[in-house]
């Protein structure tokens, strides 16, 4: 009965369209027309509106995932890019011999004397970052972004001014800019220019007046700042924190202390300056002593900066930026295939109606545009609940994601005109085939039951419900597999106990103190020590010129005895004597340092297992480094992440510097009151203030923090692929079930049971998940051993998860499609021998 009553509404209507404006139709002719296409292809959705839901559910989701990949994608390539000067803008960097690193972190006097050599080099400009306080009047703001830098830094990089002037920064001392934001923080909509405030910069205050306001600047930049004063200020820190030796540190070529920009001009490469610098760097630096400078463009700063090391600017990783972009064309795609595929199988049920809309003088060209329309409409309804999406998940999956990002993000009116171009797009190319496979029926054909329709010809629907299993099992398979390198961990041997064990930090800074920052008192450290183990909860106490888990430290070249010419990097620990037995680490040779006399202790070292294998060490009893005797070997434990091979490492007694201390609490005891007695204790050795803390397994994970939002957003969009894939399997399986009726109604009255029935349903789509998984593993596969290869200890892609991969799709494609299946089953079969 539906079929009848669409056929007389829709013939109705195109009679109407045909007789206006007779052959050739009129402008108002045309937007009767129109308004006819839009009425048939409404009333049509209406009549289907079970096809349509699906396909609008299925849609919008598949555009918001895309939506807010592309946003993240948009803002992650965006960093830096409105400098005007981008592409002529570098960092000085310092390629340092020995221990071997490339630092951001230049001589003082480099950047001057690179802009007198070389005409090249148009400015200079050295800067520090910091987050103090600020005060005006009565009121405080805590945590400020603030930059001491060269007055040149307002000619580098574009920091427009929006009112005052800097006319007064190369010669004041006491000069600021602040940005518009802060403006409005501090000062309401009062005029700020000439207005003092005083900012705490790392313990001292500093009375500075507002000389100008500038923009604020982009969140993707790489160097934000909401206050600018004078490179002075941080000058004076380095002077009262050194004494001395800071004038010494202003002049040396071989003492690192700012980062330096510079910018080129426009006729000059990196190249070029950089092969100028080769005779720079012998004219200023002694060989072996300092260091060698080249130039980092800042274009590269935010995706490619992480093999320099004390890299103060935010990161990125392009790769993971390519991959979720990859996601959403695969999501949007699934999407997509979802509408042809159901819009293909709904072919038979309107064969009549093409056939009948041909008699009456309609022409392929026409039915195109009618199908296309529905099409085109099912997209446009798509479009507004996919954007409420956005608005609900993007803050939330943004941050996920690595870079959170507000709701209104996407407000500009061009990020609306994207994205309604795309989902138009999307529209017109799930319609295309559709359009053009059901338009092309002949109607003598058809009302001759000639015609081939969807029911027959499954080949396409097959397809692309193969490449959409495809998809869905790749995207399975990665999940697994990174999440089993993420629970890989939490569970491999470090080569210590990294539980139950709390790091204090021996330095304190107060936020926004006017006194010199506090520091541990060291020559109280056993005391300290003795108050903790009186605690029946602490079963242990050690301190460290720093612990593993971090990086830094300090390293060194050691030659070979045997072969001076072959030489080790190693990596060295400063500890105290209950080091082994706090950390538990496994001595596989010799003694740890509490096992023997202060004394010896003092004159020996403990190595790792690494350590022996690269210095070739044979017996040990006869063994130095460094005239130092060997006094133990414990287990290869990990200083770093698993993406890194363990180094040899050097572990030596020195109780003259502890900037971290780790406490060991019993396993089992009540951990905060523990702790609540720890930071207590802490306060009477540290100038009256707790001191910072850590949980050591935490530290770990902040190593491996970006993988696990990788993990968990590879998980979201799995399971998005995976709900539209049921939805696209739904539709398919009711239309698969309508087509049989009549078949399952026979197979009943001659003793089918339901079990038969449901394997005759199922068996088409457990075959077509078989082909896909055998397809899409060696793919994913492929993949995820290329991101596994990122570290030195990896999970494998071996047959448990192939096996994981394969009944997660057997399972989501029964559930997709069981309800049709058993409804189908189970139904009577006189009315499946009545269906029409």
């Amino acid at each position: 009965m539906p079929i009848t009553v669409s056929l007389q509404v829709s013939v109705a209507g195109w009679q109407e369209s045909r007789k206006i404006g007779g052959p050739i139709l009129t402008k108002s002719g045309r937007t009767i027309m129109i308004g006819s296409f839009v009425k048939s292809a409404l009333r049509n959705l209406w009549i289907h509106r079970g096809f349509t839901f699906i396909n609008i559910a299925g849609l919008s989701v598949g555009l918001a995932s895309s939506f807010i990949i592309m946003l993240y994608a948009i803002n992650e390539l965006s960093y830096d890019a409105h400098n005007d000067n981008l592409s002529n803008i570098y960092l000085v960097t310092a390629e340092w011999a020995s221990p071997p690193s490339t630092a951001l972190f230049t001589p003082f006097v480099a950047g001057p004397a690179l802009k007198g050599e070389y005409p090249e080099v148009q400015e200079f400009a050295r800067f520090m970052r910091g987050s103090p306080s600020i005060k005006y009047k009565d009121k405080s703001f805590e945590r400020s972004h603030c930059l001491c830098a060269d007055p040149s830094i307002f000619r580098i990089l574009t920091l427009p001014v929006e009112s005052g002037s800097l006319e007064g920064i190369a010669t004041e001392r006491n000069f600021a800019v602040i940005s518009n934001q802060m403006a409005h923080k501090i000062f309401g909509d009062a005029n700020p220019i000439g207005e003092i405030i005083t900012v705490n910069w790392l313990g001292k205050p500093y009375d500075l007046k507002i000389g100008a306001v500038m923009k604020d600047i982009p969140q993707t930049s790489s160097l934000r700042a909401e206050v600018i004063m004078p490179l002075s200020v941080a000058q004076e820190w380095f002077t009262r924190l050194l004494g001395p030796q800071a004038g010494n540190m202003f002049e040396s070529w071989s003492t690192p202390s700012f980062p330096t920009f510079v910018l080129l001009s426009h006729s000059t490469s990196q190249a070029q300056l950089e092969t100028m610098m080769k005779s720079f760097s012998k004219r200023h630096v002694n060989a072996g002593v300092g260091p060698q400078f080249h130039l980092f463009p800042m274009k590269d700063l935010y995706f490619h900066s992480s093999t320099l090391s004390g890299n103060p600017f935010p990161s990125g990783n392009i790769s993971t930026v390519y991959v979720y972009s990859a996601i959403a064309i695969l999501i949007l795609l699934i999407a997509c295939f979802n509408l042809v595929i159901l819009s293909t199988g709904r072919a038979s049920v309107r064969t009549k109606e093409i056939a009948v809309r041909k008699v009456v003088g309609a022409s392929r060209l026409d039915l195109m545009k009618q199908i296309m329309l529905e099409s085109l409409l099912v997209a446009v309804l798509s479009l507004p609940i996919a954007l409420v999406f956005v608005e609900l998940f993007l803050p939330t999956l943004s941050q996920h994601m690595g870079n959170r990002l507000p709701e209104t993000f996407f407000h500009g009116l061009k990020y609306l005109i994207l994205f309604s171009g795309i989902t138009l797009l999307a529209g017109v190319l799930s319609g295309s085939y559709v359009s053009f496979y059901l338009s092309g029926f002949s109607p003598v054909d058809i009302l001759h039951s000639k015609a081939s329709t969807g029911a027959s010809k499954v080949t396409l629907r097959r397809i692309m419900l193969a490449i959409q299993m495809v998809i869905f099992v790749g995207l399975v398979t990665a999940s697994l597999a990174i999440y089993r390198q993420v629970d890989y961990f939490h569970s491999k041997d470090m080569g210590f106990e990294k539980e139950d064990l709390i790091v204090l930090a021996s330095h304190r800074i107060r936020v926004g103190s006017t006194s010199d920052p506090s520091r541990f008192d060291i020559t109280r450290f056993e005391t300290f020590k003795s108050e903790l183990l009186s605690n029946p909860s602490i079963t242990g106490v050690t301190g460290a010129q720093h612990l593993p888990g971090r990086d830094g430290g300090k390293s060194s070249i050691i030659a070979l005895k045997s072969d001076p010419s072959r030489k080790v990097n190693c990596e060295e620990l400063s500890v105290d004597r209950n080091f082994i037995e706090t950390m538990k680490m496994h001595v596989v040779y010799g003694k740890s340092f509490a096992e023997v006399a202060p004394e010896e202790s003092r004159h020996s070292v403990i190595v790792n297992e690494s350590a022996v294998k690269a210095f070739g060490f044979s017996d040990l009893s006869k063994e130095t480094i460094r005239d130092q005797r060997i006094l133990g070997v414990v287990k290869d434990f990990n200083m770093r992440s698993l993406r890194e091979p363990i180094s040899p490492v050097i572990i030596q007694c020195d109780t003259s510097e502890r900037n971290e201390i780790a406490v060991r609490v019993r396993h089992g005891a009540d951990l905060s009151k523990t702790l609540g007695f720890v930071l207590a204790k802490s306060s009477m050795f540290n100038d009256g203030g707790p001191m910072s803390f850590e949980f050591f397994d935490d530290r770990l994970d902040d190593f491996y923090s970006s993988d696990y939002r990788f993990a968990r957003m590879i998980g979201y969009f799995t399971a998005l692929a995976m709900f539209i894939t049921c939805l696209g399997l739904f539709g398919v399986s009711l239309f698969v079930i309508q087509m049989r009726t009549k078949e399952i109604g026979i197979r009943k009255v001659m003793g089918a049971s339901v079990g038969t029935v449901l394997f005759l349903v199922a068996k088409e789509f457990i075959i077509l998940i078989s082909i896909s998984t055998i397809i899409g593993l060696p793919i994913a596969a492929y993949f995820i051993n290329g991101w596994l290869e990122n570290y030195a200890y990896r999970v494998a892609v071996d047959a448990s998860l192939v096996l994981a991969t394969l009944l997660a799709a057997v399972v989501v494609v029964l559930a997709a499609i069981s309800y049709q299946a058993l409804r189908a089953a189970t139904a009577n079969p006189v009315e499946a021998l009545r269906y029409e």
